[in-house]
């Protein structure tokens, strides 16, 4: 490799980081309702009441049980040995 090139990789190296550090950690990796969904569908297989929807197995009305019953069964079908 030239020096022109490894000076060329440098300065590219150097923007990223200078353009991606300082936002780390501002952006959340989860929605909250990503982890709801997961809740509601795992505790509707465990408890097999799949018409209400609970979080700690308390009722739990925020979106319509049409949402959780699809994760559900995608659990049921793809990851249930």
């Amino acid at each position: 490799m030239s020096g022109s090139a490894i000076k060329d990789r440098i300065w590219i190296l150097m923007a990223s980081v200078f353009a991606f550090v300082p936002f780390l950690g501002l952006a959340h990796l989860f929605d909250w309702d990503e982890i709801n969904f997961a809740e509601c569908a795992r505790e509707m297989l465990v408890s097999k009441d799949y018409l209400h929807v609970q979080i700690g197995f308390k009722p739990f009305y925020e979106k319509t049980a049409l949402v959780y019953l699809v994760t559900g069964a995608e659990y049921e079908v793809v990851w249930r040995e």
